[in-house]
């Protein structure tokens, strides 16, 4: 790792072979910290609002991405990216996520999933590694999780460094608590690196599923009952464990412990993350995840800069593996991008995603503006009450035309009947699947808010079981 003001190179645009994406600021410190030698900046390219760190890692040029601003989605972030740089080959998307843990495991430390761990996107049967899953349905009969997925899953030259690099681990490598070992002596120095240090087993605390979180959201949890913290047998070593499964991404975080625990359930999926989604299918890239928090309302962001750093170690593990020659022999990401590789029937699947990350901003924002509110409500029917929530979705629902007798139904003396009966899902569930026939952009987009507000009918009902 070199100091910041020390810049050994100056390379062109298309010297660059690997894309590295980030977005928190703590994701992107980590993954600078990983660099062995770090380049000059290039001159800016018109339209692009990204931020780019350059360098090289293990013999690979790489470009190390970041939102320029509040609102760049990695959706925005990654096109940006293989604009501006053509010959990016593939990608890494590296940072932070919520685990699933499973009390299966808590008397198996190695399987158990804890804070600092980290979760590598691994395709299972039809899913590529990434689980798009507030866009399913539960069924009311098997009590099962429906989910179409759609999303690629990482290009070979990546499924086989990690296989490699798995077999590595398994005999003793140390190159994932090299690099971790190296932040740390960094942190001596600078000041603003000691919350990237590890934390202490004594800060991973794992609560029952029905204890909610006592105090202000994002606090530490010194107010939660300490009584209601599972057991689980100590680790021999604070060194993280790689974990290898499915991700489940969503355009929120993560933090109702049944919809985790019933995904994890349904899917075994082992994290939880927002942001993977969005590109799966318009880079080809593996998705890796330190985890910072247990998906659950006890979440704060003492874990994230650690959690950043074992993901980022093991990234630069993976590229160690990875010959730069064979790299040079892949088509660029954006020359795959929009070919019959990215497309979902006739549609490209670059058209939906950015389109969603477009049209579903301001909900998303509304929705988790409100998350804390309503969860405080003593039971699931004042979420119906809750004018604000009645107001949003009811506006949402008349941007796209969503007929579910909201306007009646939202009364208070018919809330019973909404989310008791199946009446609007079925008519909303049916409408879905009928979409899925069309090909145009606004028939897309009208798919999604209704999946979205079937998956909030599904919530409401299942809070009550």
């Amino acid at each position: 790792m070199t100091d910041v003001g020390i810049k050994e190179k100056r390379l062109g645009h298309d010297s660059y072979t690997v894309g590295w994406v980030c977005v928190l600021l703590c994701e992107l410190n980590a993954s600078r910290a990983m660099l062995d030698e770090e380049h000059e900046q290039l001159d800016p390219v018109e339209n692009d609002n990204n931020s780019y760190i350059l360098g090289q890692i293990q013999k690979h040029n790489v470009v190390i991405a970041f939102p320029g601003s509040a609102s760049g989605g990695a959706a925005q972030t990654v096109t940006n990216l293989i604009r501006t740089y053509r010959n990016i080959r593939f990608g890494l998307m590296v940072g932070v996520g919520g685990g699933a843990p499973n009390p299966l495991y808590a008397e198996d430390p190695d399987r158990d999933i804890r804070l600092g761990d980290v979760v590598i996107s691994d395709p299972k049967g039809k899913h590529g590694g990434v689980l798009l899953y507030d866009a399913g349905n539960w069924d009311s009969v098997t009590d099962g999780f429906e989910i179409e997925s759609h999303l690629n899953k990482p290009p070979n030259i990546l499924l086989k460094a990690v296989q490699l690099l798995r077999s590595n681990h398994d005999f003793g490598g140390v190159g994932m608590r090299q690099s971790i070992q190296s932040v740390a002596e960094k942190s001596t120095k600078f000041r603003a690196l000691k919350s990237y240090r590890f934390p202490g087993r004594n800060q991973d605390r794992l609560f029952k599923p029905d204890h909610r979180h006592v105090g202000k959201a994002g606090g530490d949890c010194s107010a939660c009952d300490v009584n209601l913290i599972e057991k689980r047998l100590e680790r021999d070593s604070d060194d993280p464990i790689v974990h290898y499964g499915l991700i489940a991404s969503g355009n929120a975080v993560m933090r109702f412990t049944q919809l985790r625990d019933k995904l994890r359930n349904a899917w075994n999926v082992s994290c939880f993350e927002r942001a993977a989604a969005g590109i799966m299918d318009d880079f080809p890239c593996l998705v890796i995840r330190g985890i910072s928090d247990y998906a659950d309302d006890h979440q704060n962001e003492i874990w994230q800069p650690y959690a950043a750093v074992a993901a980022a170690a093991y990234a630069k593990d993976l590229l160690r593996v990875i010959q730069p020659r064979e790299v040079e022999t892949l088509r660029p990401a954006n020359e795959v991008v929009g070919s019959s590789e990215g497309r979902v029937g006739h549609i490209p699947i670059s058209q939906v995603t950015r389109a969603r990350e477009r049209d579903k901003y301001a909900f998303r924002l509304e929705l988790e503006n409100l998350v804390v509110k309503l969860l405080s409500l003593p039971h699931r029917h004042g979420w119906w009450y809750n004018e604000e929530f009645r107001n949003l979705v009811e506006r949402f629902s008349k941007k796209w035309d969503l007929d579910i007798g909201w306007q009646e139904a939202s009364k208070r003396h018919n809330v019973d009947r909404l989310v008791d009966s199946d009446d609007s899902l079925t008519l909303l569930k049916s409408s879905c699947v009928s979409l899925w026939n069309h090909q145009s952009q606004d028939d897309m987009l009208r798919l999604e808010w209704m999946e979205t507000l079937v998956s909030m009918l599904e919530f409401v009902r299942s809070i009550g079981e």
